[in-house]
């Protein structure tokens, strides 16, 4: 899980990378000079469309917190006002999560943030916290005393929206990453899904973000949240 946690933004930044890139047409039989340790790699140039290098791109894998692209992608499709609208960090999802070994953003139970703090939470410091009050919250319609069944639901519009964008190796069963048997991708998937993300201003902000001041709320002062990708903090 934690390994999952310090690639994210990571493989994000790997792929902005890639779009910015301009190949050129020999780099389809480019050979890297370096054998890959990962399971499975896919590395494309988004401009261009070309495949720079691939190895098991279709092989069943498990995501860990590289989850936390498509609940933000859910997230983002599905509120209107990223600054106007809050939710509350129920002591229900910290209980759910008590001995998980679980990434947390550091919200406090009773907590109101923005959808704009909570994903930026979920994103920058891989915060499971955030990203289940991010569920509750748009899984219930955007209520304020949202319940489990609510992230049920939000969860099932995760897996639709991976196979609306093509993903037919892709299934989750939570919206952060914990362990799951039945919670897995591909290297291939998580390519369309993450080339989906970046359409979205924010989350290309976050590819870039060190360190992240969460503004005073209604139990803490302002505090600053790490980013768990060590290219940007280190």
């Amino acid at each position: 899980m934690r390994k999952g946690n310090r690639i994210l933004s990571g493989l994000l930044a790997l792929v902005m990378a890639a779009v910015m890139l301009l190949c050129p047409a020999a780099a389809i039989s480019y050979e890297p000079d370096f054998t890959p340790t990962s399971k499975a790699v896919y590395l494309e140039n988004l401009d261009t469309g070309l495949i720079l290098y691939e190895k098991n791109a279709d092989e069943k894998m498990y995501p860990a917190s590289l989850t936390k692209i498509m609940t933000a992608i859910v997230v983002l499709e599905n509120v209107k006002d990223l600054d106007g609208e809050t939710a509350e960090y129920p002591m229900w999802i910290q209980n759910m999560l008590y001995g998980t070994n679980a990434s947390l953003g550091g919200l406090i139970v009773g907590e109101e943030l923005t959808i704009r703090q909570l994903l930026t939470s979920a994103l920058v410091q891989s915060g499971n916290e955030s990203a289940m009050i991010l569920a509750g919250y748009v899984g219930s319609g955007g209520m304020a005393d949202f319940m489990p069944r609510d992230i049920t639901t939000f969860v099932e519009m995760m897996n639709d929206k991976a196979k609306a964008l093509g993903c037919t190796g892709t299934h989750f069963a939570n919206t952060h990453g914990l362990h799951d048997d039945d919670h897995y991708t591909t290297a291939y998937d998580i390519c369309l899904f993450t080339r989906e993300a970046l359409k979205h201003d924010l989350i290309r902000e976050v590819v870039g973000t060190s360190v992240y001041t969460v503004p005073a709320t209604n139990l803490s002062k302002a505090r600053s949240l790490l980013n768990t990708n060590g290219l940007l903090t280190s």
